[in-house]
């Protein structure tokens, strides 16, 4: 009965992965991976840098860049953006004048912009966007914090199964010596067959726990690759996260 059902799971997940892939019929011709485990095994060391791959990180980063160049965009606005050449053709004396349009000369007039006139608004406006870069910086190191929390959960997670599948694999391996042993004693005529159906069934219920922490080794492995947001590997394309730094602050 539970290989029964066991096998009806595994056509309905077959159905599935022909759907996603876009196969029909000849779905049950789908081929069962082979999982490279030595390439799945934890490495002695994962550096912190390799976070920078993760989504929600490199958008914390995007954003702390663009609220860099905002506020230096405010920070140049305090200087003068006005043509001294063309502003020498006015005949306006008085400042109370000088951006009055029908007092110039070569038809610039209100487009000159003194930042003194309006220190009140460029200041605002500058403070607001050193705020929005003070929340985008707030906002990655979230990020990285909630980053690294993830990993070293899921880290720990892995190394509690790894240790219990090597116990389990240990117990496997008993259960096998002990279900030999009693066969072989059993075609001697020196146990009854009764024996040997008590340590198959050992044998049977030490299998099956050791798929069920296979499984759950490959989705702790899973859960790791995701919240590094890639392998235990760096790429050329991943960006550092130390490099991220306050400009000017």
């Amino acid at each position: 009965e539970d290989l029964i059902r066991a096998n009806a799971a595994r056509d309905l997940a077959v159905h599935q992965i022909a759907a996603l892939i876009g196969r029909g019929a000849d779905a049950y011709g789908i081929a069962r991976p082979k999982l490279n485990r030595a390439a799945l095994a934890l490495p002695s060391m994962l550096p912190a840098d390799l976070l920078a791959r993760r989504a929600d990180i490199a958008a914390a980063q995007a954003r702390i860049a663009a609220a860099t160049s905002g506020r230096e965009a405010a920070h140049q606005a305090f200087y003068p953006d006005i043509n001294l050449i063309g502003a020498a053709g006015f005949a306006a004396i008085g400042l109370s004048t000088l951006f009055n349009g029908s007092s110039g000369q070569y038809g610039i007039g209100p487009a000159i912009h003194l930042p003194i006139f309006d220190a009140g608004e460029l200041r605002a406006k500058y403070a607001g966007a050193t705020a929005q870069l003070d929340e985008a910086v707030a906002s990655y190191n979230q990020s990285v914090v909630s980053a690294v929390k993830q990993t070293s959960d899921a880290v720990t997670q892995l190394q509690a199964l790894e240790g219990q599948a090597a116990q389990q694999g240990e117990a496997l391996r008993a259960a096998h010596a002990s279900f030999d042993l009693a066969a072989r004693r059993y075609r001697s005529g020196l146990s009854p067959q009764l024996n040997v159906l008590s340590a198959e069934d050992v044998l049977i219920q030490a299998k099956r726990q050791e798929a069920s922490l296979s499984a759950d080794l490959l989705s702790a492995r899973v859960s790791l690759l995701m919240a590094m947001g890639g392998g235990y590997a760096a790429n050329a394309h991943s960006t550092r996260a130390s490099n991220i730094q306050d400009n000017g602050r």
